[in-house]
């Protein structure tokens, strides 16, 4: 690939594990690449997620609806037919503003992209795009060393009783056939009054992107090595059970002995602490969970390990130096909300 081209790889339907695979094989790689992503039904979760608390394990078992996580952060979505994924994978010096301006930036580029349809799509931060305040797709993404991966969602014809379903849903979301979807979520149908083809969204969206980045569009496919690296990461960590319950996590069922979340404008960060023995009040395991988008993604599980065996009442501030120290950062929000969570965890054991 020349400079300023960018590689467009416009895949067939793969199921969700296979898919994001695929993701973390295209980021580990060489050059810059927008793909086209589809889907069967699957429950998919962010990186920093508890999957028992997102997702109806129950209901998906009965309905073959798939699960997965995904490497960057943010809340829990549902995938299927109906729904077009994306994703980019650029170099990191393009931004040298941070996961904001990069944001920002492709966020943009995929809304005036969707606009050559024929809807009025805008960027509304941290990471949406929607027509008239009713989202039509979400994003998020991190950079990993020199590499930023990118991915986002376009709602074409979305099925809003299989989203009630699968997930668990805060109470005021929930209904029966999805109907409370509407207010807040719309699809291409809708608002074009036609049906609008995954190909044909796709075509606009690339359109947007590689204007909004400055890149010529040459289109490609996956290549062997990455079809191969996809393999092996699908068969060793993304497509295993203990990947998508996170083996990284304390069991749900062990209750701690302090807890506590915290919601600002970066998302809602659960954290839990689990003490040691002996009445030293020092931690044994630190458990911290949500819907943030931070990057670098070991950040939080980073964070997690430098809390083993600090004094509870030193948790805080001892999250708080990690954190600076780190140069760590949230989408939409500040990365010390994870430091206020682990004091608000403290606090809750008492004096």
């Amino acid at each position: 690939m020349r400079a300023g081209e960018l590689r467009l790889l416009d895949t067939a339907e793969l199921p969700a594990r296979r898919n994001l695979a695929l993701s973390a094989a295209l980021l580990a790689g060489g050059g810059e690449v927008l793909r086209l992503q589809r889907f069967p039904r699957a429950a998919i979760i962010g990186a920093h997620q508890r999957l028992e608390r997102e997702v109806d394990l129950v209901w998906c078992a009965q309905h073959g609806v798939e699960t997965a996580r995904r490497m960057t952060g943010g809340g829990a979505i549902v995938m299927a037919p109906g729904m077009l994924g994306w994703e980019l994978v650029l170099g990191r010096r393009r931004f040298p503003d941070g996961l904001g301006q990069a944001a920002g930036l492709i966020c943009r580029g995929a809304a005036a992209g969707l606009a050559r349809l024929g809807v009025a799509a805008e960027f509304r931060p941290r990471n949406d795009i929607v027509v008239d305040g009713r989202k039509l797709g979400g994003t998020g993404g991190y950079f990993d060393g020199d590499r930023l991966l990118f991915q986002g969602t376009v709602l074409i014809d979305p099925d809003f009783a299989f989203m009630a379903r699968a997930l668990r849903l805060p109470v005021e979301k929930l209904s029966a056939t999805g109907a409370g979807f509407a207010d807040r979520l719309v699809g291409l149908d809708t608002l074009l009054g036609r049906a609008v083809t995954d190909g044909e969204a796709g075509a606009a969206l690339a359109a947007g992107l590689a204007e909004a980045l400055g890149m010529t569009l040459v289109s490609g496919e996956p290549s062997g090595p990455e079809l191969a690296a996809a393999d092996r990461l699908h068969a060793t960590e993304i497509g295993t059970d203990a990947f998508v319950r996170g083996q990284d996590l304390a069991p749900a069922d062990a209750a701690p002995d302090a807890a506590a979340e915290l919601a600002e404008p970066g998302g809602a960060v659960s954290v839990a602490l689990r003490l040691r023995p002996g009445g030293e009040r020092r931690i044994a395991t630190a458990g911290i969970t949500g819907d943030m988008f931070v990057t670098p993604p070991g950040t939080v599980r980073d964070l997690e390990a430098a809390l083993r065996d600090i004094r509870l009442e030193q948790a805080e501030a001892a999250a708080t130096r990690f954190l600076l120290a780190s140069g760590a950062a949230m989408l939409g929000g500040d990365i010390q909300l994870l430091a206020r969570a682990v004091g608000a965890a403290a606090r809750s054991a008492g004096p």
